[in-house]
């Protein structure tokens, strides 16, 4: 009534949650129409957007790249990726990309690509997943150059409960060295028979495959 008789509203009559500023941009943008439709259509249109995706891409760059990419989208491919610094979307591609598929330096997805990745399937220099591929992989089943999880490959070194490779440490190994886990292996034990075949170890390395080895199961 206010509206219609005084042609403003009083600040009384406002919803408090409301700022009066964009009640009076409102109305200057849409004179004929109440308040209870414009809610209306601005839910709308924000359905409208989550149904076609989302997309976000911060102002500040490095080297040419966004800082922060965000990209949802109905649809797969290089035109719906999200690229970035920090990329994060269905198809995700930065130094630091979270996606249902993911490629960057540090990687986190469904799919996992990159120098570190980590994902239901994952492929990259360290790998952690389900399935991990890599120079360094572990997961349930993991192929790599060292390799510990369950069921696993390593070319120089692998731990698991089913292992195979060069030296093996595991309830069931096939290996050239192998070192048999039956009711528990001794952390010392098991770091004496990792440097006995590989002096040279890097210690990282080491201390993984010694806590891999100490909670086979």
């Amino acid at each position: 009534m206010d509206y219609l008789v005084k042609d403003y509203i009083e600040e009384d009559s406002l919803d408090k949650n409301v700022p009066l500023d964009r009640i009076k941009e409102e109305e200057a943008r849409y004179p004929c129409r109440d308040s209870g439709q414009i809610e209306f259509e601005e839910t709308v249109e924000e359905i409208r957007s989550y149904i076609h995706g989302y997309e976000f891409t911060s102002k500040t760059t490095i080297a040419g790249l966004p800082l922060v990419s965000i990209r949802f989208s109905r649809k797969l491919g290089k035109n719906c990726a999200a690229k970035g610094i920090i990329a994060i979307g269905n198809l995700a591609i930065g130094v630091i990309s979270i996606g249902l598929i993911s490629v960057g330096v540090f990687s986190v997805g469904c799919l996992a690509l990159g120098l570190l990745a980590l994902g239901a399937i994952a492929c990259g220099g360290a790998a952690m997943g389900a399935v991990a591929l890599g120079i360094l992989a572990v997961g349930t089943a993991a192929v790599g150059i060292y390799a510990g999880g369950v069921a696993v490959y390593g070319r120089e070194i692998a731990v698991g409960v089913a292992a195979a490779g060069k030296t093996v440490i595991a309830e069931n190994p096939d290996g050239v060295y192998e070192l048999v886990y039956y009711k528990g292996i001794a952390e010392e034990t098991i770091r004496h028979f990792l440097l006995q075949h590989h002096p040279n170890l890097w210690k990282p390395l080491l201390d993984i495959f010694t806590l891999v080895g100490t909670h086979i199961k």
